[in-house]
């Protein structure tokens, strides 16, 4: 009985274990199968860095090869997503956005020298009596300032009133004439043509509010005629004026906000906005315009902080603080793949840049332009990158600067030396495919400092004959991407 139990059981427990196997068979039959996964991009078998968003053939007839996202190419670095967060690594999208130019400038108060009012003795004579005293007196329009004696004048109104007496119009004429070279107040003389009676002090009145800016009055002074003794300035309205160590093009789209002491928006005058053509020599650019200064808090002599903002045409560009600099050649670290990976993929490539923004402050954040190197949409590292990028940087082919064809590729013949770290002059001959005449010219670099290393110090000179490999761009635009002894390319 007990050999009778046992088998039963046995039989009973291999009844159930094949039950489930045929089960798991069944459900894995006809479950739904997993989705294909799309490649990434293609690349040429024989050149990683010829990359194309789709199936086609490589320069060298050779069918292009798919690349996963599973896939590791030169340069990669991968990390999990736990660690990316404790190293604080952040990224943000390259956008084709309105370049935003910003400078930090210090702009000088002074006094509007449309808004003066001068005072210019045109005869000799003397400073009778004053009304005001010193250079910062304040004066309301119509308020008297001195009075003034000058034989010269006091002849002059006997001829003017002879004249009227006579009642010849070409006398009045003339004696009208002579009173008014002498700029006397404004409705001096049709007081005198009713009056008829001669002055022998004339007094000069304000004829705008303002503060006094000069004063040359002491009583009982001679004054010679032309001399100036005194002006008016009306500080409803003043002057700023600042030295750009950016220069400007133009004054298109510029806006100004106060920094400093207190934050505002400047309502510019267009009509006062003057850009000097020249340069001072410290190679600054003077820029001035007027303001409206109602509550005349501004006082001329002091100074200002102001954010110059001026707004352009669409430019690709990134916060400068992903962009790494090694005095060889400028880098950002690309994110391969989503935030909500659990496996996050970098790499290092090389960029070429353009103009940056001055410093962010009160919102405005330092940008970048992008020259070549990145492409809408890509993700670059903006926080976090130099441990990616050291990594990185070992093994990376660093190019993205991408061909538009399979036909944009090709080798030649030259000399070449470095005129920055992104960029080299090329001596080369006539080059056939491209219909180039003998020509000296400069492009984009796209080599890693390792890649250039190996013909230092060669390149701050004109080197010996070189094999060069340039790609066109899809700006229309041209980049280095290879550069090798005439010796190691024959031996191949």
């Amino acid at each position: 009985m007990k050999n009778i139990a046992l088998v039963v059981f046995a039989a009973s427990i291999g009844a159930v274990i094949s039950w489930w196997l045929q089960h798991q068979k069944t459900a894995s039959e006809n479950s739904p199968s997993v989705q294909e996964q799309q490649p990434l991009y293609w690349v040429a078998p024989m050149d990683p860095n010829f990359r194309r968003d789709q199936p086609g053939l490589s320069p060298m007839g050779m069918a292009l090869v798919p690349v996963y996202e599973e896939s590791h190419s030169p340069g990669e670095v991968q990390i999990s997503a736990a660690v990316k967060n404790q190293m604080g690594v952040t990224a943000t999208t390259a956008q084709r956005l309105p370049w935003l130019a910003t400078q930090q400038v210090f702009a000088e108060i002074k006094v509007n020298n449309e808004a003066l009012q001068h005072f210019q003795i045109r005869a000799d004579g003397w400073v009778e009596k004053n009304y005001v005293f010193s250079k910062g007196e304040s004066v309301k329009a119509g308020q008297p300032l001195f009075d003034f004696y000058s034989r010269d004048l006091v002849v002059a109104q006997e001829e003017f009133l002879v004249a009227l007496a006579d009642g010849e119009p070409a006398l009045i004429r003339a004696a009208r004439n002579k009173l008014n070279t002498y700029k006397l107040p404004k409705g001096w003389i049709q007081q005198l043509a009713r009056n008829r009676v001669v002055h022998e002090y004339i007094r000069f009145v304000a004829e705008q509010a303002g503060v006094i800016s000069f004063w040359n009055l002491p009583q009982g002074r001679q004054v010679k005629r032309g001399e100036q003794v005194l002006t008016i300035a009306d500080l409803s309205s003043v002057w700023l004026e600042m030295q750009l160590t950016k220069p400007l093009v133009s004054l298109e789209n510029l806006t100004v906000r106060v920094l400093h002491p207190t934050e505002q928006e400047l309502d510019i005058d267009p009509q006062s906005l003057l850009l000097s053509p020249l340069l001072n020599t410290d190679r600054t650019q003077t820029l001035r315009f007027s303001v409206n200064n109602p509550q005349l808090r501004w006082h001329p002599g002091d100074y200002l902080t102001l954010m110059l903002r001026q707004q352009s045409a669409d430019v690709l560009q990134i916060p400068s603080q992903a962009i790494i600099d090694d005095g060889i050649q400028t880098r950002v670290v690309l994110a391969l793949t989503d935030e909500n990976n659990e496996t996050q993929k970098f790499k290092s490539v090389a960029v070429n840049i353009g103009r940056e923004s001055q410093s962010g402050v009160n919102g405005y954040s330092q940008k970048t332009e992008i020259l070549a190197g990145l492409q809408v949409g890509d993700r670059v590292v903006s926080s976090g990158q130099f441990l990616l990028d050291s990594e990185s940087s070992i093994d990376s082919d660093l190019l993205r600067f991408y061909p538009s064809s399979e036909q944009d590729i090709i080798w030649f013949n030259g000399r070449v030396k470095l005129s920055s770290s992104s960029r080299i002059d090329v001596q080369h001959q006539g080059i056939t495919q491209w219909s180039w005449p003998a020509m000296q010219q400069n492009f984009h670099l796209a080599l890693d400092s390792s890649s250039l290393e190996k013909f230092s110090p060669d390149l701050n000179n004109w080197s010996q004959p070189m094999r060069i490999k340039l790609a066109a761009l899809d700006d229309g635009d041209f980049c280095v991407v290879d550069i090798q002894p005439m010796a190691e390319e024959s031996s191949r």
